[in-house]
């Protein structure tokens, strides 16, 4: 029996330095053109439903990357999304790099059949019944079935309200001009953010269908590959056929490269974990006035050969707050960003910080440092009273003063710290930079200590 089916792929834009459950994790973030799909069987004889696709992009571990077999559908206002559906065999499986996978890596899936739910390379499980449906896993058609009453393959990143389209395969004839929300497993419109040059639709409608390579080319730049796979000649297509997936194709995409990230402060490089704050390289601040605040600029850098995207910067000290990305990710290859840390202490004491850059790098995807700084008091005497007691001290930002012609007063044994540059004359006495401890008749009277401050 024939099935109709339309293949699409689609992803959430990446937003900077605030989270979502997958955003949480070191992944890349993916565009249109970094992936296309490469096959799929609707129609197996062994009932396993399948489908492949071919990454133009090197991705980190801990992509995420989930499918749904959900329609979609525009209205008039305009508003469009997911169709809303209560059909058993509608779900969501999610895909999950445990390694860093390179450009030009086929991976296929079976979403369904009497196999459970697998990946060539990666893990998938499935996140998301159809509604209604009783989940005993490994009951996988609760979740994705390409049925024979027509169906969809949508795949993206992130929540389902608001996702950025990769990519689109149609087997039924077309995309229709628009799809109301009602529920509906044969047709599906035509995204308004895809548009024709990420889709493609293989006429007439088929069960099965694979890229045909080697005759089809798979060498030459991403942008070569991708415009091969998005060509309909260069597709086969069967109702009986029950292709082989992957495909088997020898993918050599030339300068497909990958992203390397590297983080420098104060021109010197900052090894990834590292936790020994050193002001060489500005993760030691240094001091800083308790109500004022220091900052130090970071600089990532994209030694690499492929876009590097930075999903998030965090700090584990509130005490230290991240700037946004200056230019916005992702960062291009051979350039550079940067962003700034802020340390504003309530208080005296050392504080330590891990700062956190979430990115795409394969192996450095959670790229990490730590950064310290000390809180400080300073203050300016109030001119009366025990020197020992906080209240007669009032704090001053960001420097201390000592006013000339001021009587400071004190008991014996009690010390009063000189700031540099201060002089204090006292009965004739000078003191610079250091400590004075009051002790004896400074102006003959026993009761009351007496300095007066002077140039």
């Amino acid at each position: 029996m024939k099935k109709n089916v339309r293949i699409l792929a689609i992803l959430i834009p990446a937003l900077f330095f605030f989270f979502s459950p997958d955003l949480a994790r070191a992944q890349t973030i993916l565009a249109p053109g970094d992936l296309f799909f490469s096959g799929y069987n609707s129609n197996p004889a062994s009932g396993e439903d399948n489908f492949s696709f071919v990454l133009l992009k090197a991705v980190s571990a801990g992509t995420i990357i989930k499918f749904t077999d959900r329609g979609w559908y525009i209205d008039p206002g305009p508003s469009e999304g997911f169709l809303t559906t209560t059909a058993t065999q509608d779900g969501v499986i999610q895909w999950t790099t445990t390694t860093a996978v390179a450009c030009g890596t086929e991976i296929y899936i079976v979403c369904e059949g009497n196999l459970a739910l697998s990946a060539s390379i990666g893990s998938v499980t499935g996140i998301v019944p159809a509604p209604g449906a009783a989940i005993t896993l490994p009951n996988t058609s609760t979740f994705i079935e390409l049925n024979s009453a027509g169906d969809q393959l949508f795949a993206y990143q992130g929540a389902d309200a608001s996702p950025t389209l990769l990519a689109g395969l149609d087997m039924n004839g077309g995309f229709i001009a628009t799809s109301s929300t009602t529920p509906s497993s044969t047709q599906s419109a035509m995204p308004s953010s895809l548009g024709s040059f990420h889709a493609i639709a293989l006429t007439p409608e088929n069960d099965n269908a694979k890229y045909n390579c080697p005759t089809a080319t798979t060498t030459g730049s991403p942008a070569a590959v991708y415009a091969a796979l998005t060509t309909p000649a260069n597709w086969v297509l069967q109702n009986t056929t029950y292709y082989s997936l992957p495909t088997g194709c020898t993918w050599t995409i030339a300068g497909c490269g990958s992203p390397e990230i590297n983080v420098r402060g104060n021109s010197t490089n900052i090894v990834d974990g590292d936790v020994t704050p050193d002001a060489i390289d500005s993760t030691n601040f240094g001091n800083a006035i308790v109500g004022s605040s220091e900052t130090r600029t970071f600089t990532i850098q994209n030694t690499g050969t492929s876009n590097l995207s930075v999903s998030s910067i965090t700090s584990s000290n509130a005490l230290f707050t991240i700037s946004a990305l200056s230019p916005a990710s992702p960062i291009t290859p051979g350039n550079s960003a940067t962003f700034t840390v802020t340390f504003s202490p309530t208080a005296s004491g050392s504080q330590t910080s891990t700062i956190t850059i979430n990115n795409d790098d394969a192996d450095e995807g959670v790229y990490n440092f730590d950064v310290q700084a000390t809180g400080t008091y300073q203050y300016k005497y109030n001119g009366t009273g025990s020197w020992l007691i906080t209240a007669n001290w009032d704090p001053e930002y960001p420097g201390l003063t000592i006013p000339l012609g001021y009587n400071v007063y004190g008991n014996p044994g009690e010390s009063l710290v000189i700031p540099s540059g201060t002089t204090i004359t006292a009965n004739g006495f000078i003191f610079h930079d250091g400590s004075m401890t009051v002790a004896g008749n400074l102006n003959n009277n026993n009761s009351v200590r007496c300095i007066t401050i002077s140039n």
